[in-house]
């Protein structure tokens, strides 16, 4: 049975049982550990995790669909997914130097099925990749190394691709000021005990219109002013 000829075709809605345990140190809650973004954001000196998923699947699967490019039409694999139990383990941490460099280092190793073709069986593997970040965000360095993985790219998994090693470096320079750098146009000031109030902090660029905000804080004000 496929989906596109059965409405009741078992897939991933297969019987399942799984498990999952993380651990996490993350000292500064203002930035979650769990964000989409938080490689950029995370402010804490040192913060990680560790843990993993363990699931048993006891039965197998119908047959998953590919494109069929020459027919212009989807296709079945032929056979489904076997009934295995996979498992994963991983960790992510983050350290933030006294001179704001950012390193960011990720280790997974993982015993995971294809999502289509079930030939070549279920993949044992090793990812590990990482991160500097330097120069107050005008530098950064990315890179991995893969061990019997799935190729980078989601098809790879679908056909049950893998490699005996993977390996990628990357170099990138910002051309402007660097990440977390004032941006052009704006400013920040901060007005305590001012004879003039807040308002006297922050100069007037020529030319261009201002637009302030004042809040209160202790015994005097922050006021924060941008440039439109």
């Amino acid at each position: 049975r496929d989906r596109d000829s059965d409405p009741f075709a078992v897939l991933d809605n297969r019987e399942a049982r799984s498990a999952e345990l993380f651990m996490t140190w993350d000292p500064t809650g203002a930035t979650p550990f769990y964000q989409w973004d938080n490689d950029w954001r995370e402010d804490a000196s040192f913060a990680f995790n560790f843990g993993g998923t363990y699931t048993e699947c006891p039965t197998q699967t119908d047959s998953e669909l590919f494109f069929f490019e020459p027919a212009g039409a989807n296709a079945p694999f032929g056979q489904g997914l076997p009934a295995e139990d996979v498992w994963s383990l991983s960790s992510r941490a983050i350290w933030n130097t006294s001179n704001k460099n950012r390193y960011i280092l990720r280790v997974e190793r993982g015993f995971q099925q294809s999502t289509g073709d079930p030939n070549g069986g279920t993949r044992k593997f090793w990812n590990l990749s990482g991160r500097a970040i330097w120069g107050n965000g005008k530098h950064t360095l990315t890179g991995y190394f893969r061990k019997d993985g799935f190729g980078p790219y989601d098809f790879f998994r679908q056909f049950n691709i893998t490699f005996p090693e993977q390996i990628q470096l990357d170099y990138s320079m910002w051309l402007g000021a660097g990440f977390g750098a004032p941006r052009s146009g704006q400013a920040s000031c901060r007005a305590r005990h001012s004879p003039r109030g807040p308002r006297s902090a922050c100069r007037r660029a020529r030319g261009r219109r201002r637009a302030c905000r004042t809040r209160s804080e202790g015994s005097g004000a922050r006021r924060h002013c941008w440039l439109r």
